[in-house]
């Protein structure tokens, strides 16, 4: 059983945020027809690949995550041959620029409980987060994901800054992808984040670093609830 979202929880910041993670892509818009119609997609480009395959990524990636179907007539690309948005990065918070890292993945079933453990690295410093779940394909995934956010919050020092809202797997050009949609909350903002990661032998080793992916981009954020 695949794990769904609610579709009034999917913005189209959401649908723009997977197409972002496309090879290649600078930018993207969506409009849609209603909440399920998409009627016109824009794509800024790189000039290393053949827009036909961008537009087959596209269309590959919203089948794959949100049921869309898009007609290829609807989709225009324009290519470029440099990112205009790209901004340099920000030093982060957390510490010489560097991000948290997944070091180690353990996953073991006693007694029909599925046990996950997760070991994260941020610089010289390593820390542990569990997570415990019944055993079963879409509790698994979750479990992973809920162990990195336990590990990250004992790192912080704070509680429940990202929930789950979605672990999903899903195939773009025959390559299997975990994809993890969070919430981060944290005094008066709210934020969908959407991670993901290639998804190899180990499904959780995937659905740790698609978490991370996720988080990342707002860890240095977060680091400002304590002092590291």
């Amino acid at each position: 059983m695949i794990e769904t979202v609610d579709e009034k929880r999917m913005p189209n910041d959401l649908y723009r945020s997977l197409l972002l993670k496309l090879p290649d892509v600078f930018a993207a818009n969506i409009l849609m027809d209603g909440e399920d119609t998409v009627r016109e997609v824009h794509i800024v480009a790189g000039l290393s690949r053949n827009p036909k395959l961008i537009s087959r990524d596209v269309q590959s990636a919203l089948l794959a995550a949100f049921g869309f179907r898009v007609d290829h007539r609807v989709i225009s690309i324009a290519q470029l041959a440099a990112n205009p948005f790209e901004m340099p990065e920000q030093p982060e918070r957390l510490g010489a620029g560097t991000r948290i890292q997944c070091v180690e993945v353990s996953t073991r079933v006693e007694e029909k409980r599925y046990h996950v453990s997760v070991r994260l690295r941020h610089g010289e410093h390593d820390f542990l987060g569990e997570a415990v779940s019944r055993n079963t394909a879409t509790l698994r995934m979750r479990a992973a994901v809920q162990a990195t956010l336990n590990a990250v919050h004992g790192f912080l020092g704070v509680e429940d800054l990202f929930t789950i809202l979605a672990t999903q797997p899903t195939t773009i050009g025959g390559t299997t992808i975990a994809l993890t949609l969070l919430e981060y909350s944290y005094a008066r903002e709210d934020r969908l984040l959407i991670g993901s990661a290639q998804q190899g032998e180990d499904a959780a080793v995937g659905f740790v670093k698609s978490a991370l992916d996720a988080m990342n981009r707002s860890l240095s954020i977060a680091a400002g609830c304590q002092s590291i």
